[in-house]
């Protein structure tokens, strides 16, 4: 019959080869659609987990300026104004949980005129900070607090023609907002406020020096 010299002929296996081949490509083409499409989804949904959850970041830095800070030292105060550079490095160590801790490093940089003096302060100290944010935004906002203890810190005070140095140590408390405008990134305003102690190591004397200043900056995490 015609079907059994269609069955005899051999190009039949061929036919059927390509038949065979084609519908395994198809099928794999179909699965590697579904997976792309599978990462595709989860890392849109790891996008928007990270920009929902402040504290999904296990490691973060933060750079921020102070173009004005204020500084009142000695008793009678003399009340300088400067600069306040900031860098700070926090670790997340349980992630969702709204807590970190780190280490931070300041450079203060303040001047004066007082009784025809002029005053140049400047200074660089080490401390220990713990942080803590709000799990739920406000208006797009996240708050947080910041405390943070001096571990090592030189200060130097320039009053004309003389001048001393100090060992630095003391304690702050800063309140402040994020704006996350994408993911692992956050913009911050922040007020900081505090007091240290100033240390002279040649006039065997302590000033206390108390500060306030608002602060701009930048964290990224990781």
């Amino acid at each position: 019959t015609d079907l059994g010299r269609f069955c005899s002929d051999n190009s039949f296996p061929f036919l059927v080869l390509t038949s065979y081949n084609k519908i395994i490509k198809s099928s794999e083409t179909i699965q590697g659609d579904i997976m792309l499409s599978q990462v595709v989804k989860y890392l849109i949904a790891g996008l928007i987990f990270c920009w929902a959850v402040p504290g999904y970041s296990l490691i973060n830095g933060k750079l921020q300026m102070a173009p004005s800070y204020k500084l009142e030292v000695g008793d009678p105060s003399i009340s300088l104004s400067g600069s306040l550079t900031k860098v700070a490095v926090h670790v997340d160590p349980i992630p969702l949980v709204p807590v970190s801790a780190g280490i931070t490093s300041s450079m203060i940089d303040a001047t004066a005129t007082s009784g025809g003096t002029d005053y140049k302060d400047t200074g660089a100290v080490v401390g220990l900070e713990l942080m803590a944010w709000s799990p739920v935004e406000l208006l797009s906002l996240t708050p947080y607090l910041r405390f943070n203890t001096v571990i090592q810190g030189s200060y130097t005070r320039e009053a004309g023609i003389s001048s001393y140095t100090a060992d630095v140590s003391g304690s702050g408390t800063a309140i402040g907002v994020s704006y996350s405008p994408v993911p692992l990134i956050a913009l911050l305003l922040e007020y900081d406020t505090g007091s240290l102690k100033l240390a002279k190591k040649i006039l065997n004397t302590t000033d206390t020096a108390k500060y306030t200043a608002i602060l701009f900056g930048v964290e990224v995490g990781i």
